[in-house]
C-alpha cells in the first residue's frame, strides 16, 4: 500500500479510478487490507492482526519493499539488499460504502491514506490519496522522496480495478471476498467454505490453503514433522480431478471411443422409443451425465466439508494457541472445550428438492480434542522422539476423524449405480407414454440392450474414479493406493524417531488398524518361494522393502486407515511434502479469484 502523514504532509498522491462492480462489494474488498498484495506489486503479504469484520480500530501490518515481487520472483536477490519491512496500519474513519482512512507510523515516517468510495451507475468511482511524512534529519530527503512517490503511488494503486474484478463477478450477488494471502486465520478459512459458487476455485483455495496452514502449523511445532494438513493439501489436488468440469466429460469421450456397436445401439434404442411412442427422446447418455456428476458432487461437499471442520480447527489453533510461549493447560482445556464430546461418526447426507446434498453431521469431536492437545503438546517437547509421537498421535485422530466423516462421500463418489438407474429409469418412461397393450415389446427392447450399456459405462466410471481417488500424486511419488507403499528413495523405511512407538495409546491406535507391526521385508522362506516363482515364470508375491499395506477396497474405513496411518507414519519427516502444490504463477492466478489454464 502507500504510506501517507497524517499531520504536515510533506509529499501526497492522489489519484481517482473507476471500478466495474458494484460500490457495496468493491468497498468490502479494497477497504480489507489483506488484499493488499493482489493490486500493489510492491507489497509481498499483509495480515489483520484484529478479530471482527473490518471497521474502525481495525489494524493490519502490510510486509514489502522497493523491489517488486515480479523482480524478487524473477532474480535471486539477497535478503539483505531486499529491505523488506513491515507497516502497521489502523483504521481511524470508517463510514460503511463511502469513507476509510487508515494511519501508520515507524520509527523513520508517519503515513495515511485516505479512500472515498461513490456509486458510478453499475461502477464505483474510488478517490485514494495518500501522505507521507519523514521524521528528523530524514525530511532532507523530501526533494527526492517527491520524485519517487508519483512513481510507486501509481504503481501501487494501477492494479485496484483489475483485482477487484477478478474477485468480484460482474454480475449477480457480490463474490464472497477472496481470503488473505497466506490462508491461515479463521476469517479466511470461512471464506474459501463460502465460495459456494465457484466450486473450482474453492478447490484451488482449499489445496493452498492446507499447504499455508501445513508450513503454520510446522513452525511452532519444531519444523521437521508433517501434520495433517500437509498431506490435506495432496489430497485435496487429487480430489480436484473430480471437481473440475472438464475432468468428469472425460468419461463419456472413452465412452464414445469405446466400442462402435455401443454408441450404434444406444442411438437405435433412443430412435425405437422415440418412434414407437411418439415423445421426447430417452437421451440415456444425458441421465448417465447426470448420475455421474451426483458421484462428482458428494466428492466436491466432503472436501469443503472436511476443510470447513479441520482446517478451521487447526487455524483456530494456530490463531489463539500457536504462539503460547509456555505450556498453560487452562488455555488449552478452554480451546478444546468448544469441540463436541463423544466419537465421529458418518455424516448424513441426503438429497435435497434442488438437486444440493444436503449434510448433517453425526458423532462428536473428541478425536479433534485430542489432536489439538498433542500438537500443543509438541510446541513445548524438546524429546524429538516424543515430539514425532504427539505429532503421529495428532495425525491419527484428526485423519481417523475427518476419514470417519467422509464415508459416505467416498462411497457416494465410487460407486455409481448406473445399470439399474438407467433400467428404472426407461422403463418408467415407457410406462409414462406407452398404452399399457404396447408396452411388452419396448420393455423386452429396453432388458436386452440397457444392462449391457450400464455396465460398459460403469466400468468406464470406475475406471476413472478409481484412478483418481486412489492414486495420490506426491511431490517425489505417485501413490497407487491399492498396492504395497514404496519406500523412499535413500532412506530407511521409518523415520528414526518413529521406528518403535513408546506411546503405548498411540500403539493401540495403529494396533487396532494394523498399522503398528507392518510387514516391511521378506524372510529368508519367503525369499526363497519368490525365486520358486520366478524360475517358473511366475510373479513374486510382493516386493521387499515395501509396506504391505494396500487399501485394495477404498470404500472401507478399516483398510484406509490401514494405509493413511502407515503413510503418516513412514513420511512424517520428509521434507518433500512441505513442496507447494501449485507454480508461482497459478498460485498468483488462485490468490486473485481465477483459475490458472492448463493441468493443475
Amino acid at each position: 500500500m502507500i504510506p501517507g502523514a497524517a499531520e504536515d504532509p510533506l509529499v501526497t498522491f492522489e489519484t481517482s479510478l473507476v471500478i466495474a462492480r458494484p460500490l457495496a462489494a468493491t468497498f468490502a474488498f479494497v477497504t480489507d487490507f489483506r488484499h493488499a498484495a493482489r493490486w500493489d506489486p510492491r507489497t509481498y503479504d499483509a495480515r489483520k492482526i484484529t478479530d471482527g469484520d473490518v471497521g474502525l480500530g481495525t489494524r493490519f501490518v502490510l510486509r514489502g519493499g522497493p523491489i517488486t515481487k515480479a523482480t524478487l520472483d524473477r532474480f535471486d536477490v539477497p535478503e539483505a539488499l531486499r529491505g523488506a519491512r513491515e507497516l502497521p496500519y489502523e483504521v481511524v474513519a470508517f463510514v460503511p460504502d463511502a469513507e476509510m482512512i487508515v494511519r501508520g507510523e515507524t520509527t523513520t515516517m508517519r503515513y495515511e491514506d485516505h479512500l472515498t468510495f461513490a456509486a458510478d451507475g453499475d461502477a464505483t468511482r474510488l478517490r485514494y490519496v495518500a501522505t507521507m511524512e519523514l521524521k528528523g534529519v530524514l525530511r532532507i530527503g523530501e526533494p527526492i522522496l517527491r520524485l519517487l512517490f508519483e512513481a510507486i503511488g501509481s504503481d501501487a494503486t494501477r492494479g485496484i480495478p483489475g483485482a477487484v474484478e477478478a474477485a468480484v463477478p460482474a454480475s449477480g450477488p457480490p463474490n464472497p471476498a477472496l481470503p488473505g494471502q497466506p490462508i491461515v486465520s479463521p476469517d479466511d478459512i470461512a471464506r474459501v467454505v463460502a465460495l459456494d459458487g465457484q466450486p473450482v476455485l474453492r478447490n484451488l483455495l482449499i489445496t493452498q490453503g492446507y499447504h499455508d496452514l501445513s508450513k503454520a502449523i510446522a513452525a511452532v511445532t519444531g519444523g521437521v514433522d508433517m501434520n495433517w494438513c500437509t498431506l490435506g493439501a495432496w489430497a485435496s489436488r487429487t480430489a480436484g480431478s473430480f471437481i473440475r468440469d472438464e475432468e468428469v466429460p472425460a468419461i463419456f469421450r472413452k465412452l464414445l471411443d469405446g466400442p462402435h456397436h455401443l454408441t450404434s445401439t444406444i442411438n437405435d434404442l433412443e430412435h425405437r422409443l422415440a418412434h414407437d411412442l411418439e415423445a421426447e427422446p430417452l437421451r440415456l447418455l444425458e441421465l448417465v451425465r447426470e448420475i455421474v456428476r451426483d458421484c462428482a458432487t458428494y466428492i466436491m461437499v466432503g472436501n469443503r466439508v472436511v476443510f470447513a471442520e479441520l482446517a478451521g480447527c487447526c487455524a483456530a489453533f494456530v490463531h489463539e494457541l500457536g504462539s503460547d510461549r509456555s505450556y498453560d493447560a487452562a488455555r488449552l482445556a478452554a480451546f478444546q472445550a468448544r469441540y463436541r464430546d463423544g466419537d465421529p461418526e458418518p455424516d448424513r447426507v441426503r438429497w435435497g428438492a434442488d438437486r444440493k446434498l444436503e449434510v448433517e453431521p453425526q458423532g462428536g469431536q473428541a478425536m479433534l480434542r485430542g489432536m489439538v492437545g498433542h500438537l500443543y503438546q509438541a510446541m513445548f517437547e524438546t524429546d524429538p522422539k516424543k515430539r514425532a509421537e504427539h505429532i503421529l498421535f495428532a495425525n491419527a485422530q484428526g485423519g481417523l476423524h475427518e476419514q470417519t466423516r467422509l464415508q459416505p462421500y467416498i462411497a457416494g463418489g465410487i460407486d455409481a449405480p448406473l445399470t439399474d438407474v438407467l433400467l428404472d429409469w426407461a422403463h418408467g418412461h415407457v410406462d409414462r407414454h406407452a398404452p399399457a397393450v404396447g408396452r411388452g415389446p419396448l420393455h423386452a427392447a429396453i432388458d436386452a440392450v440397457v444392462p449391457a450399456i450400464g455396465r460398459w459405462i460403469e466400468r468406464a466410471w470406475e475406471d476413472f474414479s478409481t484412478d483418481a481417488l486412489m492414486t495420490l500424486t506426491l511431490p517425489d511419488v505417485v501413490l497407487h493406493l491399492g498396492h504395497p507403499m514404496p519406500q523412499a528413495a535413500g532412506t530407511s523405511y521409518w523415520p528414526e524417531a518413529l521406528t518403535t512407538i513408546a506411546d503405548p495409546e498411540l500403539a493401540a491406535v495403529l494396533a487396532k488398524y494394523h498399522a503398528l507391526d507392518v510387514k516391511l521385508e521378506e524372510t529368508w522362506f519367503e525369499r526363497l518361494k519368490d525365486r520358486v516363482r520366478r524360475l517358473f515364470h511366475l510373479a513374486p508375491e510382493h516386493e521387499p522393502e515395501d509396506a504391505e499395506v494396500g487399501a485394495l477396497d477404498w470404500t472401507s474405513l478399516d483398510q484406509r486407515m490401514r494405509y493413511i496411518l502407515t503413510l503418516f507414519r513412514a513420511r512424517q519427516q520428509d521434507a518433500h511434502l512441505f513442496s507447494g502444490p501449485f507454480t508461482d504463477a497459478q498460485r498468483a492466478a488462485i490468490a486473485c479469484g481465477t483459475v490458472p489454464p492448463g493441468p493443475l
